[in-house]
């Protein structure tokens, strides 16, 4: 942390500042994100589940926050996702993970890439498993874990904390009403 006065718009504006004032590049990275809502926009045609979620990771790197987006369309069991977090790390991941429902529970698996690298996790490739469990018709509580997978794999000296992601998830349906279930399963 620098010595800039807090509230100084260069200081800011530079990221020469307190972690908790919005800087530019933050603002960037989630608006950068956020390119899955048009998608979801335009396919109200379509029938698809799509999920935002708000996740906090408690593990290695704690206070940080994240906001999660997914993307599934009819009769797929692959989901497309996007997320960004900031806190003591920032990073932005997009990727794409297989689902399996039993009940009201809620397992994926996939592969997503990160857009930084840090001692959480040092490749920009890694693996993401998904565990959620639905809490009602439209909100679901989850852990998100995103890894390299080096402890298993061993393949490089890249560093594999891994980020533990604990958060709660909106889903909704676009598309036919007459077509949706009467439950809806992420």
């Amino acid at each position: 942390m620098c010595a800039c006065p807090a509230g100084d718009v260069q200081s800011i504006a530079t990221g020469c500042c307190p972690r908790r004032h919005l800087r530019r590049r933050d603002l960037h990275r989630t608006l950068h994100t956020a390119w899955l809502l048009p998608a979801i926009l335009l396919t109200r045609s379509a029938w698809a589940v799509v999920s935002i979620g708000v996740a906090r990771d408690l593990a290695f790197a704690p206070g940080t926050q994240a906001v999660f987006f997914g993307y599934r369309p009819r009769h797929w069991r692959w989901a497309f996702s996007a997320g960004a977090w900031s806190g003591q790390y920032r990073d932005e991941s997009y990727g794409a993970t297989y689902h399996c429902g039993f009940g009201r529970i809620s397992v994926a698996v996939g592969v997503i890439y990160l857009t930084d690298l840090n001692d959480i996790n040092g490749t920009h490739w890694n693996f993401i498993t998904h565990l959620s469990y639905q809490i009602g018709r439209h909100w679901s509580l989850g852990y998100r874990h995103i890894s390299n997978g080096n402890l298993f794999f061993h393949w490089n000296d890249a560093p594999n904390r891994g980020w533990n992601f604990f958060g709660i998830d909106y889903l909704f349906e676009t598309g036919n009403r007459e077509t949706q279930r009467t439950c809806i399963r992420w």
